[in-house]
């Protein structure tokens, strides 16, 4: 029996996409996310996957867990103290519940939970070609970046690959249960490198996003040109800021191009590296230990000794900020100089196609979510020496 294993919860990038097959613009659904600000989740039982979002569940259980189980479900239905105690001693006298078709029913009544549940799957890049090929109508739909800094984005968490699904016992806690059922998949499918936000028990259908959540649309390399008239009149005519890109596949690896239409306004925001993945970090670390790191990562025949020093000092600058603290008007300044130098680092190492310099992706994506996180902090938090 497969076990799932405690996990640190760790959020979301600062971006997820969304892969979708070109009828979602011609038939009216894209219109729909722009003018509305909703979101299609998807009841598990649509899945492609069979055994995704499967309930399978073990009834082996101590009498100590059976009388917990029982307890909590008298509990739901009103009982309380020794009135559900003495209920599920009864039902733990009488064999009954042990049938067979007693357990089936057990586990179908919690499928169909699984099952009303509301699910929206993302992943971490636009430019993977088998998701373009799998999602997105053989590379001729589109692919939505969504920022995660809001609700339901926030609380995506990523799914957990095993090469056997795990069998939950049917006293586990709901969080559990959510974890193995809806939060895992076979090993299969790891290439995916899915995320999803669960809205457990709650129903499928549209929910709500902020205005501002929607950041660009990327065309596929085979997107129509009705595909393309049609998001490019949408998004000029509901989010105007929405940024527009196409995959390019003439190389060896996919990489993102400006097309013509509404573009982002590089003067109010920085444009995203969004070829470019977070490297997966097992544990917390400063910004500045993180930023060195990742300069060091750069090849050697990428490195640019005029980025270089400039990171360099960003990052000292911030590891002494973090090291004393402070709370004087200078220091103020000084940390909002610091955020001005990595807003025009970022606004030089990726152009307006939301492509990086060679090597300097990683370096991108953390400085931008840095000045991302930081810019919107309140002078009070500053002053009181917010970590980093």
């Amino acid at each position: 029996m497969s076990q799932i294993k405690e996990r640190e919860l760790i959020p979301p990038p600062t971006f997820l996409f969304r892969y979708r097959p070109p009828e979602e613009v011609t038939l009216g659904y894209f219109e729909g996310l722009l003018r509305n600000n909703h979101i299609w989740a998807s009841p598990p039982r649509g899945f492609i996957d069979s055994q995704d979002c499967r309930a399978q569940i073990d009834f082996k259980l101590t009498r100590e867990e059976m009388h917990r189980y029982w307890v909590g479900n008298f509990k739901m239905l009103g009982k309380k103290g020794l009135e559900a105690s003495k209920a599920a001693n009864r039902v733990l006298a009488s064999p009954a519940w042990r049938e067979p078709g007693k357990l089936d029913e057990i586990i179908q009544k919690f499928q169909e939970t699984l099952d009303n549940s509301g699910v929206i799957c993302l992943t971490d890049t636009a430019l993977d070609r088998q998701m373009w090929e799998e999602y997105a109508g053989g590379h001729r739909g589109v692919c939505l970046c969504f920022e995660t800094s809001g609700s339901p984005f926030s609380t995506a968490r990523y799914v957990n690959y095993m090469a056997e699904l795990p069998i939950v016992k049917i006293s586990a806690d709901s969080g559990e249960k959510v974890e193995a059922f809806l939060l895992t998949k076979g090993s299969l499918y790891s290439w995916e490198r899915e995320w999803r936000f669960v809205d457990y028990n709650k129903g499928g259908g549209y929910k709500p996003i902020l205005p501002k959540a929607l950041r660009a649309v990327v065309f596929g390399s085979q997107a129509e040109e009705t595909v393309r008239q049609e998001v490019t009149r949408l998004v000029a005519q509901w989010k105007p800021d929405v940024m527009l890109l196409a995959v390019d596949d003439t190389g060896a690896e996919l990489r993102p191009k400006a097309v013509d239409g509404p573009q982002a306004s590089t003067s109010t925001r920085i444009n995203a590296p969004i070829q470019e993945r977070s490297r997966s970090e097992p544990a917390p670390r400063l910004v500045p230990v993180r930023l060195l790191d990742y300069l060091g990562s750069v090849p050697s025949e990428h490195r640019r000794p005029d980025l270089d020093s400039r990171i360099e000092g960003v990052a000292a600058w911030l590891m002494t900020f973090f090291s004393e603290g402070g709370r004087s008007q200078d220091v103020l300044a000084g940390f909002l100089a610091v955020l001005q130098e990595a807003t025009s680092l970022v606004q030089e190492i990726v152009d307006r196609r939301g492509a990086a310099i060679p090597g300097y992706g990683e370096v991108a994506v953390l400085l931008y979510e840095f000045v991302y996180e930081f810019s919107i902090k309140s002078r009070s938090d500053l002053l009181a020496g917010a970590k980093i």
